[in-house]
């Protein structure tokens, strides 16, 4: 499950987890990411990247970013068109407009273009994006740092990640802002950029050559733009998966 921090919407189950990956002498792909590698020498690499953003799971629980655990959204753009419905019945304001011919504008999903450098080390990696939305639905840039050090022993492997995500005001306000047409003008809420803290632990065990076993979870702290959102009621997202691996 991943959990929700937008107000008025559930926790969103996480069933079934495809994993999908290849790479090639430039080109590769890792589950819903697409890059190529335009440097590669000993423990440096530089790539253009093309990857989904990830706050638009949260408006849309049936986003196949939700069928994911390690990326955000479909890289595509062209996934549900319904976006998100109404985070307050219509008729019941709560801080929110109570027309009834108003709701909250689409959160749509994007792409994010850019270029990533990985640095790469016995036991230790280093991840850093930049990131543009290369489909104009919100304009926005984001910086993704992440360190991870793996363990291995016989069957076992433990990866532990720290890392943290820069957005901008542009990111910001078009998922967590409120705009006049969404609520009363004493609720207009603007967001300016701001960052995210993030932990991940994953767990592998090969039971078979088939068969893994499987305990995935990440702890997201958002950040104070996005927690005084009056759309948000929790300042975390933390998302868990236990479960076997089926190898084709």
């Amino acid at each position: 499950m991943r959990t929700n921090p937008v107000k008025y919407a559930s926790d969103i189950p996480i069933m079934l987890l495809p994993q999908v990956e290849y790479s090639g002498e430039r080109f590769f792909v890792q589950n819903l990411d697409m890059g190529f590698v335009i440097y590669e020498h000993h423990h440096h690499q530089f790539n253009l990247l093309l990857t989904p953003s990830y706050d638009q799971i949260l408006f849309d629980r049936w986003n196949s970013g939700n069928f994911f655990v390690d990326t955000g959204n479909s890289f595509t753009g062209n996934g549900s068109d319904s976006g998100s419905e109404p985070l307050v019945p219509k008729g019941k304001g709560k801080g929110f407009s109570d027309n009834n011919d108003v709701s909250l504008h689409k959160r749509r999903m994007t792409a994010l273009g850019g270029a990533e450098y990985n640095f790469s080390s016995e036991h230790v990696n280093w991840q850093l994006q930049w990131l543009h939305d290369v489909l104009n639905v919100h304009q926005g840039n984001e910086i993704r740092f992440l360190v991870s050090q793996d363990w291995q022993k016989n069957r076992s492997n433990l990866t532990t990640s720290v890392g943290m995500v820069w957005q901008d005001t542009n990111t910001l306000h078009y998922y967590y802002g409120l705009t006049k047409q969404e609520t009363t003008i004493d609720n207009i809420y603007q967001p300016n950029d701001d960052i995210s803290i993030l932990l991940r632990l994953d767990w592998n065990y090969r039971l078979t050559e088939k068969w893994d076993l499987r305990l995935f979870t990440s702890y997201r702290r958002v950040g104070d733009q996005i927690t005084k959102s009056p759309l948000v009621n929790d300042n975390k997202i933390i998302t868990s998966f236990i479960g076997g691996v089926y190898h084709f």
